[in-house]
């Protein structure tokens, strides 16, 4: 991850560049900037853009830290040794992958009869707690308990 963003300060100082170059004609409050200043603020882009392409040349890509996309990405051509270290951690995943979903499946029954248990105790309590509107019949009846 530090490679990553090592990899985007750069385009932060181009953006910064840009923003800081533009300020001028920010605080002037002018409808659109002079055709001199777009092509100081176009010059001073592409003079970023390519001190960002000189270091990014320099380190050969993105970097290792990225990993093999990063490999990818840049259009550098990726080793053997880089293949090998790519399939056996694709190997490695797929036996942890599987692993987990054992795991999962061997559950005891016990466990899976609890989780059915407590679902319908939980529905049971949510249907107590849902308001609902009463029959006639249910009036009828409170109303002979309280008076007696």
């Amino acid at each position: 991850m530090p490679g990553f963003l090592a990899a985007l300060a750069p385009l932060g100082l181009t953006v910064a560049g840009g923003l800081a170059g533009s300020l001028p004609f920010i605080l002037s409050g002018n409808g659109m900037p002079s055709e001199e200043e777009q092509e100081r603020m176009m010059r001073r882009q592409l003079e970023i853009q390519d001190e960002f392409d000189q270091r990014k040349m320099m380190r050969g890509g993105m970097g290792d830290d990225m990993g093999d996309m990063a490999g990818l990405m840049s259009g550098r051509p990726r080793s053997l040794t880089d293949l090998i270290a790519e399939d056996d951690m694709l190997s490695e995943l797929e036996k942890v992958s599987y692993k987990m979903d054992r795991a999962r499946r061997a559950r005891s029954v016990g466990d899976q009869e609890l989780d059915r248990i407590l679902a319908g105790q939980t529905a049971r309590i949510a249907a107590l707690q849902s308001q609902r509107t009463l029959s006639p019949l249910e009036v009828i009846q409170m109303a002979e308990m309280i008076s007696g």
